[in-house]
Order: structure tokens, then sequence, then C-alpha cells
């Protein structure tokens, strides 16, 4: 056997390749590095170690950052990986079959995803899981979650459970089968099965962390019993009675909105509110918006939409002096979690200061019996005057 080393410039391995007598395998470094504000390492399973040529790849280590805490066989393909491994196409007992694309959310434009069972119908229990590091511990607090889903065209049934569980440490297990007494923070609706092979089924939801939760780890976490399947009657069998679903775009993002900077604004001046948040680089229809006034009146100015994440703020002050506004913004997410920050507003009057200047005619004493006459003199300020 023989090792082939490219390096690059700086001497760090970023490529290399294994020939063998039949196959050439490819592998290279992995960057460890986030996506935005996503705590998910290799988050869209586009990094990897080795190109997929076999079942089983994460469980044998070809996908940066995944791995299968159990004897189970989670697979992946990647667009780089063999014809039975390739993404979209993989090519089975000499047919061609097209699967879902990639997802899109993260990538880079690389096909690639992973695969798991979340039921077996010879074996009871039979469960395959994805596990992954997130970057760093997470914070006590709020927290958004989600990957999608996608029906593994030949699957002979779907089933109704699929979840994520975050964790401080990793769960794990010796034998094939159920990582028990394991209650995921996220999981899809049980009320309906994820059944379709052509979108992908969004699995979301959010939670509270403790703190210092470093693992995230995806599945069916109910024994059989619990779990809800449905035969697919159109798709040959292949292999096992199974629920193979493909799973992309793994996300673990902090809760937060942003009312924008503090601002000055003129007596009828107009200014943008709002600001980004790590949530908006997902679907932003998932999450919805609600601004409402904590203090000041709305006699001196209104927001073009209170349900938006960047209202415009239109002024209209009349007052003889500055009015000051603040506005809260309270972003929701699927699943109930809520994050709020304020903004304060100052309006500007639209009143300048003038001076006035009084005199008195006559000047010197005044006797019993005459009158006293007092003259004004206004400059700057705003007309109308009124006495």
């Amino acid at each position: 056997n023989n090792i082939f080393i490219e390096n690059d410039s700086s001497d760090f391995l970023e490529y290399a390749a294994y020939f063998h007598p039949n196959f050439i395998y490819h592998f290279g470094a992995c960057t460890n590095q986030t996506v935005g504000c996503n705590l998910v390492l290799n988050p869209g399973f586009s990094e990897n170690i080795f190109q997929p040529f076999n079942w089983g790849g994460i469980l044998h280590g070809d996908c940066c950052n995944w791995s299968s805490p159990t004897p189970g066989t989670p697979d992946y393909f990647h667009q780089d990986g063999n014809s039975q491994f390739n993404a979209p196409t993989q090519i089975l007992n000499a047919s061609a079959t097209a699967f879902q694309p990639d997802h899109g959310i993260y990538g880079g434009g690389i096909n690639a995803y992973a695969g798991l069972c979340a039921f077996v119908m010879p074996i009871q229990d039979g469960r395959e899981y994805l596990q992954g590091n997130l970057a760093t511990g997470l914070a006590n607090q709020q927290y958004y979650g989600e990957f999608y889903a996608n029906l593994f065209d030949m699957s002979w049934h779907n089933c109704n459970r699929l979840g994520m569980f975050v964790s401080q440490n990793a769960p794990s297990a010796t034998v094939y089968g159920l990582l028990s007494g394991i209650n995921p923070q996220i999981e899809h609706d049980p009320a309906t099965n994820i059944s379709s092979s052509t979108n992908w089924t969004l699995v979301n939801g959010c939670f509270t962390a403790n703190g210092g939760e470093n693992f995230v780890t995806i599945g069916n976490f109910y024994n059989d019993a619990n779990t809800a399947h449905s035969p697919v009657p159109t798709i040959p069998p292949f292999q096992f009675e199974v629920a193979h679903y493909l799973i992309d775009d793994v996300s673990v993002l902090p809760i937060e909105v942003s009312a924008g900077p503090d601002v000055t604004i003129s007596c009828t001046g107009t200014t943008q509110l709002g600001g980004s948040n790590c949530l908006e680089s997902l679907n932003p229809g998932q999450f919805t918006y609600s601004w409402s006034l904590v203090s000041g009146s709305t006699a001196f100015g209104s927001l073009s939409s209170s349900s938006v994440q960047f209202p415009t703020f239109t002024a209209n002050n009349t007052s003889p002096t500055a009015q000051t506004m603040v506005y809260q913004v309270q972003i929701s997410t699927p699943g109930g979690c809520t994050a709020i920050d304020q903004v304060s507003i100052t309006v500007n009057s639209c009143c300048s200061i003038g001076t006035i200047s009084l005199t008195t005619s006559p000047t010197s004493v005044l006797c019993t019996g005459q009158n006293l006459t007092i003259n004004s003199s206004i400059s700057g300020g705003t007309t109308p005057y009124t006495y």
C-alpha cells in the first residue's frame, strides 16, 4: 500500500489520497469551524475525512464531527462518494435512483447528508443515531434547534418519531438498539408520520439549556410500542423493512433579538428599528415579531408595522419639548420560546427657542394716575406668537 500526501504552502495537511489496487480513497482534514451563529460543527455534512464507499460511513468515521453512539451503522452520502453513496444519485443493483438533493442551508453548495434507521421491523427497538459535538458548551439560556429529514427512497416503512437530544455528556450504548431513558428536547409532532421522500421535513423546537451541554444526538428515542409506523407499498423491499431517513442541516442557535441602537431624530424624521439576529440565517418565516410601546405616547410618532423585523418609526412631535419613546420587540420561535429587547427614540421638538425683551414707557418714575406702556420685542421662535 502507498500513501500520497499533498501539503499546502503552510505545511498543514489538507488533503491526501490512499491508493488501493481496486479503489482510490481520499481523505482530508476537518476545519471544525462554525457556520454563522450555529453551534453545530459541520452542520451540512459537507466536510469529510473519507469519501463514502460503503454502508455505515458515519460509524466508520467518514464524516467530520459526526459519529455513531452505538454499534448501529448510520450512513453517509456525499457528492464525491462512489456510485452507491453519491449524493443526490445512487446506483444500486445496476439501477440509478435519484434521491432528494441537499437541503442547502449549509455546506456551500456541496451535496451531502447522513442517513439513519429510525425503525427496523425485524429487530425489536432497532435504531441508529447520529452524534456530533457543539463548538462550545451552551449557556443557561434558551436555544432553538432544528434539522431536516427525508424518507430514504428505498425504505419500506415510515414512522412518526425523530428528535434531537442536547446533553452535557455523550449518550452511548455498547449494543445495537435503543438509547433508552432519553427525553429529546426537540421532536417531530408524533401525530403524523414523516412520509415524504420528495420534500425535506423540518423538525424543530426550542429548549432552555442547563449550561455546559456539548453534544447533539439525533434519532428515535422511543421503543417500538411508542413508535407509529406505516408500510410504503409502492417502494420495493430493500434489505430490511426499515424506516430510513436522510438527515441534513442540523442547527442549534441562541434565541436572541435586537431592537436596534438608541437614536435621536428630528420632529418629523424617520428611522428604521430592529437588528439582525442568529435565527434569521434560517427560514425567517418560522419566527414571529411583536413590537409594543413601553413608555411615551403615540401622539409623537408611530411604527409602520408591529409584526415585522425591521419596522419604520415616523416622528410627529408638535410639542415645545423633545419627547422620548421606548419600544420593545419580542421574537417567538416554534416551541414557544421568546426573547426581548428595547430601543429608546428621542424625538426633537419642531419648536425653536426665541428671545423676548420688554421696555416700558415712561421709563422714569410713574406718578399716580399715569399709564405705563410695556413694549415687547421678540426674535426667533416659531410663529405665530400668542400673548
